[in-house]
């Protein structure tokens, strides 16, 4: 449910005047940034799908999935300092 939301905490204007992990490339990449989140978005949702139905193989293997969304906007967008 929250991978909607975080989206949310990246307003326009945010990058200035504060501490943030995030790199400068967010606000010069935002559609590339958009849709990373938006990725991010369906594999989690497919997630809560696929974990209700119970089978333990395909929701470890969605886990994946969604885990690599997260990843590939992580490896691109934030600072490891």
């Amino acid at each position: 449910g929250l991978s909607k939301q975080l989206l949310e905490g990246f307003p326009a204007g945010s990058h200035t005047g504060a501490h943030t992990e995030a790199k400068a490339e967010i606000w010069s990449h935002f559609a590339d940034f958009s849709a990373k989140m938006k990725a991010l978005e369906t594999e989690a949702a497919k997630l809560a799908t696929v974990a209700k139905a119970g089978n333990e193989d395909a929701t470890k293997a969605q886990f994946g999935r969604a885990g690599a969304a997260c990843k590939a906007c992580h490896d691109k967008y934030k600072n490891d300092d």
